[in-house]
């Protein structure tokens, strides 16, 4: 099947992309912890050098938010291409579209302002961190609601949501815990971005393991067909 005709691949590339420049973006921060200064990556251990939606006082870097932000914008180009290839009536096709690419479209965004503004208002921590719970909320409830009869497309489905719940605070948290055995000391502990990062790209390698595993696929009803 080529890589036109079915547009899973597309996806599953899309999000992978979006895993490799989020983890391109962490390693621009913690190069110095491998082959630098030790009191860079010391510096570099501070929240100050959060680069997703940091809030100030911050000092990003401005290659590192770039990197990130693309990877999020990447994340969401992927949901045209599988949100085509679900058998789902309009109204619910529109909701998938909207909920889970506005999330990583507007970390995104906000990630590029804040590099350019050294950060983020500080009151803006809270209704940012509320509106981010709303929104994991919405993507649950998406998904939930989505018809799961055929499984493979559902499985699917559940692998690029994961993606769309990491970008933020549960991403953050997640490698956030997950380096701290390494190091409980530093505010951030070198490594963090990578696991994220990593979740991503096996997120989309298994949407291409299920795509060359699915028998031969019905065409989609077409979204228009269903009111």
């Amino acid at each position: 099947m080529t890589l036109a005709r079915n547009p899973w691949w597309i996806a599953a590339g899309l999000i992978m992309l979006g895993g490799l420049l989020l983890a391109a973006a962490a390693a621009v921060r913690w190069l110095p912890c491998l082959w630098g200064s030790e009191q860079v990556c010391l510096a570099r251990q501070a929240l100050a050098f959060d680069y997703v939606v940091p809030v100030r006082p911050g000092e990003p870097l401005v290659v590192s938010a770039v990197l990130a932000a693309l990877g999020m914008f990447a994340v969401a180009a992927s949901w045209p291409f599988i949100i085509s290839q679900l058998t789902v009536k309009r109204r619910l096709a529109l909701a998938l579209l909207v909920v889970m690419m506005f999330k990583p479209i507007l970390f995104g965004v906000l990630t590029l302002v804040a590099a350019a503004t050294r950060g983020l208002p500080t009151g803006s921590a809270g209704p940012l961190f509320i509106g981010e719970i709303i929104l994991d909320i919405a993507v649950l409830v998406v998904v939930l609601i989505t018809p799961n009869d055929r499984l493979e497309d559902y499985q699917r489905l559940l692998l690029a949501a994961f993606p769309v719940w990491l970008v933020g605070s549960i991403g953050t948290v997640i490698d956030r815990v997950f380096f701290a055995l390494t190091n409980q000391n530093a505010d951030v502990p070198p490594g963090s971005g990578v696991l994220t990062a990593a979740l991503m790209v096996g997120c989309a390698i298994g949407i291409v393991m299920i795509t060359r595993s699915a028998g031969p696929r019905r065409a989609p009803t077409t979204v228009g067909h269903q009111p």
